[in-house]
């Protein structure tokens, strides 16, 4: 009976501390997602910005056959200026050039991170079309995950 009472109140603790902390914003620290800043108008333009000329440059990259550089530098821009316009072309352009690397699993993995953060994107149908190809490719595939259990993705 006192056990029962003791796991009671160390649920009650746990509750407690976690709205408290929830509430705090510090929960979300430490699982390591601070809350989002909200940005002024200048500030956003001054993003826009960057964001644009970085664009700019991934594409040249990309045009002159060097994608593992344009990749990252697509990668940066999508977390670096997440409220952009760019960020949502950046994160289709990245994962298009995972698909065009043959990377099925992370081309899914970036169709889906557009999917999840950029739902107003123009690219969001045809990135749903590609995970479905995508996924029906790896289905098809010989290989299997673990043990020969399941496929790449499940």
């Amino acid at each position: 009976m006192k056990t029962a009472s003791a796991l009671l109140a160390g649920l009650v603790f746990y509750a407690l501390l976690h709205s408290d902390l929830h509430a705090q914003g510090l929960l979300s620290k430490i699982r390591g997602k601070e809350k989002e800043k909200v940005l002024s108008t200048s500030e956003l333009q001054n993003q826009e910005g960057e964001a644009t000329a970085s664009f700019s440059k991934a594409q040249e990259m990309e045009n002159a056959g060097k994608l593992r550089p344009a990749r990252d530098l697509y990668a940066s821009i999508a977390k670096s200026y997440p409220n952009t316009k760019m960020a949502g072309e950046a994160q289709f352009r990245l994962a298009q050039i995972r698909d065009k690397e043959g990377d099925g699993k992370k081309a899914y993995d970036e169709y889906r991170t557009l999917i999840t953060k950029y739902r107003s994107s123009p690219h969001f149908q045809t990135a749903i079309e590609r995970q479905y190809a995508i996924a029906e490719s790896l289905k098809k595939k010989k290989k299997k995950g673990l043990f020969g259990v399941g496929a790449s993705i499940q």
